[in-house]
Parts: C-alpha cells; sequence; structure tokens
C-alpha cells in the first residue's frame, strides 16, 4: 500500500522515538478535516503497535453509545485480510475482536463506561472525538492506560469549544501536555490534502452545507456549542434589547387558550 505524501509527514510526526526506542509520545490526536484519512492513519499506527509488540491489550472505541466498531477498526480489519505480512501474524479475526499470534489483542466496544471501565490497556484508538456528547467513556478509558509504553490514538475534526477535544487542544498549546502531540491541520489546503478529495468537491460541499458546519468539518475551525448552528458573535449581532410593548390581556387570554 503506496502512502501519500502528507501521510508519511503526519506519520513521521507521530512516531519520534526516545533514545531508548520507545515513542515519545503516550498520546497522538489526529485533528484532521473530513475525508482525509484520520481513521486510516490510527489504523496503521494500532498494527504497528499490536503486531510488532507482544501481549498488548488493545480497545478501539466506537464514537457513539451505539455503534460496536470505530472506523479505525474496520481499517484494522482490511488490513488483517489482505496484508500478507499482518495476515500472517493473526490469530483470530472476528467482527469485534482481533487476536494475534504474538499475544496482543484488540477488541472494538462501544462508547460506554460499563463496557469500559475495569480494563487495563495498552493501546487504545478513539474515533471522532470531537463529536462526543459525554467524554466520560474516553476519561474512563484512558485512565486505565497507566502502564509503561501505553499509547493513546485519537482522531477526530475539529468540534466545539466546549468539548474536550479543544480542551486538549488548548493544554497542548500552552505546553502543558509533554507526553502528547497533537497534529492539528485546517483551512482549504487541509481540506485538500488528500489527492482524492477534489477542490470542485469541496466547493460543491461548502454550496450544500451551512457555512458554520462546512467551517467546522471540512475547514477545521473549532466552533461554537455542537447542537447550534451559529457562533455566539454572530447571535450577538442579531440580538435587539429594545423594549417591546406588552401584550394586552384579551390578547394573553386568547393565547393561553
Amino acid at each position: 500500500m503506496k502512502l501519500f505524501d502528507y501521510q508519511k509527514e503526519i506519520l513521521r510526526e507521530a512516531f519520534q522515538l526516545n533514545p531508548d526506542g520507545t515513542l515519545k509520545y503516550r498520546t497522538i490526536v489526529l485533528c484532521l478535516p473530513k475525508r482525509q484519512g484520520k481513521s486510516f492513519l490510527a489504523a496503521i499506527i494500532a498494527a504497528w503497535k499490536l503486531v510488532l509488540f507482544p501481549n498488548q491489550r488493545g480497545m478501539s472505541l466506537a464514537n457513539s453509545a451505539e455503534q460496536a466498531a470505530s472506523v479505525s477498526f474496520e481499517y484494522l480489519r482490511q488490513f488483517c485480510k489482505y496484508s500478507p505480512f499482518i495476515k500472517g501474524m493473526t490469530k483470530e479475526l472476528g467482527r469485534w475482536r482481533i487476536a494475534f499470534k504474538n499475544g496482543s489483542w484488540i477488541e472494538a466496544v462501544p462508547c460506554r463506561t460499563e463496557t469500559i471501565a475495569g480494563r487495563p490497556l495498552d493501546l487504545l484508538v478513539a474515533d471522532e472525538l470531537g463529536l462526543a456528547r459525554d467524554e466520560t467513556p474516553y476519561q474512563t478509558a484512558a485512565s486505565q492506560t497507566e502502564r509503561p509504553g501505553a499509547l493513546v490514538v485519537v482522531t477526530s475534526s475539529a468540534g466545539s469549544y466546549d468539548n474536550i477535544l479543544y480542551r486538549m487542544y488548548k493544554a497542548y498549546q500552552e505546553g502543558k501536555m509533554p507526553h502528547m502531540k497533537f497534529i492539528y491541520r485546517k483551512g482549504e489546503s487541509a481540506a485538500t490534502m488528500n489527492p482524492l478529495v477534489s477542490k470542485d468537491w469541496l466547493e460543491a460541499r461548502k454550496r450544500e452545507m451551512l457555512p458554520q458546519l462546512f467551517r467546522m468539518y471540512h475547514l477545521n475551525e473549532w466552533g461554537g456549542a455542537s447542537d447550534a448552528l451559529l457562533t455566539p458573535e454572530e447571535v450577538e449581532a442579531c440580538v435587539d434589547d429594545r423594549l417591546r410593548n406588552f401584550m394586552e390581556a384579551s390578547e394573553i387570554a386568547v393565547l393561553c387558550n
């Protein structure tokens, strides 16, 4: 499988090593626009961790309580089917569990705390964290990656300001997360990094979507609340604070009836 140049660049950023050969970062965040292969890259990192290191315990966290498997997990299943090397290392290939001959395994679980708690992990893959309404399952799983060499891989497009992903981004920008690598790309150049995404297609999406959603999903810009379509600044510009005349009692009575 041939990688595009931008994919190689991102993987080089993620795979920085310490002098002893271990990964420099315990958490790798791939924050890229839609259609740029975030989950595919996460699956490559997961395959590296599981296949080359023995007895690794992995979890792939779906991005909703209803889904059982994430996109990254499905990519990993494809690797196990079609990559000669990884296929030869695969011992069990189930719908929600993959096990390897070196004792490593990974399971796909829905984003529910009760399915996650109490399970120590060497690898956690979390898809689309920026869309998570409840961060508790992710926080629970991440707190179980305390063993040396454990790795957390997060994929997501930019989300709202009140989401855990934005807090992680701000903490990284402020230098408070030395063990995290937050790989962030935004703007039209980022939206078309993937040669398979054309500018014509992007323009078509721009015409079809509300501006705020287009900026969040395809330009990877942080936005307002995830259930709102307008930024606080846009709402403020529309506010009219002038006093209104009170309604007549008869009109209120009609409305009540």
